[in-house]
């Protein structure tokens, strides 16, 4: 009985102790999507501060001197301060959606695979049950993670919370026409191909180490032989596969950061964006223009975003605001 772990439900104590584990593995699974999705969306507003300063307040920011107690710019270091206090707050609230979303799918795929191993007709229509509701969550959770996207922007620019962030961004790209440019990411796309290509050729070069290692420890007669099965060149591409997701990812998520926000700083402000930028703009309403004609005349009128005031953005904040009604 110990060694199958398994339990009745004439066993009251091992039932409780069954629904215990199920929610300590809950609980687990929830702080760490909670904890990884903290760091990387404060890192998204960070990222957008930066830019949104590039872009509204570029005399400034160029003329901004270096943080030496942290090497970087003070137009870095005020926008990270701002996403881990005023801003911290709203990261922490969708932060915490996403992680709640996200550890209830994992806990029905594990529930799907502990009954696909009973033999039971039970068992059968549980993991059919399974399959749909994970199916269900999946799909609430990449609504969310999309919605988080470009919430954060805002976030990050303008310092709105969390859900009058994501508002504001629906009805400016709403009043501007640009609803197709979200559904059509083709970065995404190109930046996801490069995150799968690093890890595949950290993968083969901690193949290629292990390979060297092992050869090397036979051919001096270290004791150690060569594995007859190449299991640990498994293990070590395995290894370096992880290294390079995580390294690339978060690279590439500052570059996804920066893309996003200069698409909302775009929509929001061109003619300000083109009076600091006008080569880079000018190409970017061209671009834009050929591809959809509609928009042509979209860029030459200023966007009204309505808005309550209590959530207009603090004075801190504003490099260009959007005009509130």
């Amino acid at each position: 009985y110990g060694i199958n772990n398994t339990y009745t439900e004439d066993d009251d104590g091992d039932a409780m102790g069954g629904a215990i584990a199920g929610i300590k593995l809950f609980l687990l699974v929830l702080s760490f999507y909670w904890t990884s999705g903290v760091l990387m969306n404060t890192v998204q507003v960070t990222v957008a501060g930066v830019i949104g300063s590039w872009c509204f307040d570029y005399k400034n920011n160029n003329n901004s001197k270096c943080c030496c107690a942290f090497g970087c710019s003070e137009t870095v270091f005020y926008s990270w301060y701002r996403a881990i206090t005023y801003s911290f707050g709203s990261i922490c609230m969708g932060s915490l959606l996403q992680a709640l979303v996200s550890a209830l799918r994992y806990m029905l795929e594990h529930a799907r695979q502990q009954a696909r191993n009973e033999n039971n007709d039970n068992a059968l229509f549980c993991s059919i049950l399974y399959c749909i509701l994970q199916c269900i969550v999946s799909l609430i959770e990449d609504i969310i993670e999309y919605f988080n996207q470009w919430a954060y922007i805002f976030v990050g620019i303008y310092g709105y919370g969390y859900l009058d962030a994501g508002r504001q961004v629906i009805e400016l790209f709403k009043a501007r026409g640009l609803t197709t440019i979200i559904s059509n990411d083709l970065a995404g796309f190109v930046l996801s191909f490069t995150v799968f290509t690093v890890s595949i050729v950290t993968g083969l070069v901690a193949m290629m180490i292990d390979n060297m290692a092992s050869s090397a420890n036979y051919f001096f007669g270290d004791g150690l032989e060569e594995d007859a099965t190449g299991a640990s060149k498994y293990v070590a591409f395995f290894i370096g596969f992880l290294v390079g997701l995580v390294v690339s990812s978060v690279m590439t998520n500052v570059i996804r950061g920066a893309i996003r926000t200069i698409i909302v700083c775009f929509a929001d402000a061109p003619s300000k964006l083109q009076e600091n930028h006008p080569h880079d703009t000018q190409q970017m309403i061209n671009t834009w223009v050929s591809v959809f004609p509609e928009t042509q005349t979209v860029f030459a009128h200023p966007v009204v975003v309505s808005s309550n005031a209590a959530s207009a953005p603090t004075e801190d904040y504003k490099y260009h605001p959007v005009v509130v009604t």
